[in-house]
């Protein structure tokens, strides 16, 4: 390429740096800690011009460690992501105030997107880019539609910059697996930065644990509501706990902690759907790999069930009625009644080409009364991407469903099965709360559920790719220049 900006691995081409490995990830590791201090303290920024200047620093940081090392980019994505949307709970107090203006989430996702669209530019022309797997196809469909209907909605610059965290996941989905499909062990240290996410949470969810009153008695850890530290936490617990059966050791423990951490903080997020989503992904989990998992999820589910009380209490008034003009008996009844005011607006009666394209992504939150999102993944699509995005979105899924059914079928026992039953785990999960949650508009969502994804892509393919992949507690690739074995699966 002439230039080792934006290489995989800091060198032209992407070749294997001769390097020490701590010359190559200390300064991504150096700048990844400025970065993130500078977007903590443009939480407490007073005056524009100082939080842009905390803004910059962090961007500068970003574009510094892509250009040194993309993949080191990545994996101090995966670290830090988690943790910047405490800027605005901050500032807003919870999440009661808007705020405005520049945000670490907001450079980080605008840097991500720039940066992962050059990197695949680069491998396009130095013949480096791998043909994408189905899933990526069918990701980038379903992003460019969000994009084109987002044209004619009636404020395309709202409707595109929610289209735009789609794209985010795209881009990064395709380069998280073309990272991969070029070293297929970069799994590792994906995997070591999607436990180390939980840090920042974990920390400030034990301080908000024991700072809990009778009105807030949940935990939102950096993020501003609960549901969206749950939902990012049900797509990373089903993976760990997929590979706790075919790891070993240091890498074992480390799969039980992600599992037992993210499991505890997810309860006491007291977010109904993800819990039930969870657990959906730990029935496929034991269904796919160890049914008596089942008696394990069974025991565990009635000790929470018998000694945490305000989990029976926050699932009691599930099936209270309504009464009218008593307003709606809990949350999914109201959203139940929104769902069809939404439908009733958007779709009935209007005219054929508003159902072709739809209004555009983010218009029913803008438009409705009540400014809410639709809380329902389907009924979003259908009302502000049209039959067009339906179609799109809908074959997604069906592609994630296919690429990882088949990947079962041929994958051996060992880490590479372990991932793919746990992606399917968490898709899932997605799946069961994308009936009453907002999934497709969330950027730190999708920053992590298409890393996940890419992951399982790849795993797929290790056989039909002729990957060499080992074990976690096996020697890793790089030692072969030092003239020591890898063990290659299969």
């Amino acid at each position: 390429m002439g230039s080792t900006f934006l290489s995989s691995s800091g060198v032209p081409g992407g070749t294997q740096s001769p390097r020490p490995q701590w010359l190559t990830w200390a300064p991504a590791l150096a700048l990844s800690v400025i970065g993130l201090a500078a977007a903590y303290l443009s939480a407490f920024a007073s005056g524009k011009i100082l939080l842009l200047g905390f803004g910059l620093v962090f961007a500068l940081c970003g574009v510094l460690i892509a250009g040194y090392n993309a993949f080191g980019m990545v994996v101090g994505l995966l670290v830090i992501r988690s943790s910047l949307d405490w800027f605005v709970a901050a500032r807003s107090g919870g999440g009661s105030t808007p705020v405005s203006g520049v945000q670490p989430a907001l450079l980080v996702g605008g840097a991500t997107l720039a940066v992962a669209a050059a990197w695949l530019l680069v491998q396009i022309a130095a013949d480096t880019f791998q043909r994408p797997s189905p899933m990526g196809i069918a990701l980038i469909l379903f992003a460019a539609t969000c994009v084109i209907t987002s044209l004619g909605s009636d404020s395309p610059a709202v409707s595109l910059s929610t289209s735009f965290r789609v794209l985010i996941g795209a881009t990064l989905f395709l380069m998280v697996e073309q990272l991969l499909l070029q070293q297929a062990d970069r799994y590792k240290p994906i995997l070591v930065a999607l436990g180390a996410s939980m840090a920042i949470p974990a920390a400030m969810s034990l301080v908000q644990f024991t700072e809990r009153t009778a009105d807030k008695n949940y935990v939102t850890g950096p993020f501003v509501h609960q549901n969206t530290m749950a939902i990012w936490l049900s797509v990373l617990v089903p993976v760990f706990l997929a590979l706790v059966r075919y790891t070993k050791g240091s890498a074992r423990l480390g799969c039980l902690v992600g599992t037992g951490l993210g499991t505890t903080l997810l309860l006491f997020t007291y977010c109904r759907s993800a819990w039930i989503g969870v657990t959906v992904a730990f029935i496929v989990v034991a269904a796919l790999q160890e049914r008596r998992l089942l008696i394990v999820i069974a025991l565990l589910i009635a000790s929470i069930w018998a000694w945490v009380p305000s989990v029976a209490d926050r699932l009691s008034d599930l099936d209270d009625v309504r009464i009218e003009g008593q307003g709606d008996p809990n949350s999914f009844a109201f959203r139940q009644r929104y769902w069809h005011e939404i439908l009733a607006t958007y779709v009935d009666g209007v005219p054929l080409e508003q159902n072709l394209t739809g209004i555009g992504l983010g218009m029913v939150e803008e438009q409705m009364p009540d400014h809410l999102e639709p809380h329902n993944v389907w009924v979003q699509v259908v009302t502000e991407t049209g039959a067009l995005g339906t179609a799109t979105f809908a074959g997604f899924i069906i592609t994630i469903a296919v690429q990882l059914g088949r990947g079962l079928r041929r994958a051996q026992n060992g880490v590479q099965r372990g991932l793919i039953v746990g992606v399917a785990a968490a898709g899932t999960n997605m799946l069961v709360q994308s009936i009453s949650q907002n999934l497709i508009t969330e950027a730190v969502i999708w920053t992590y559920f298409a890393t996940v994804l890419a992951m399982g892509s790849v795993m797929t393919m290790v056989q039909t790719r002729n990957l060499t992949l080992t074990e976690p507690a096996a020697p890793d690739l790089r030692r072969r220049a030092s003239g020591q074995p890898a063990v290659a699966l299969p």
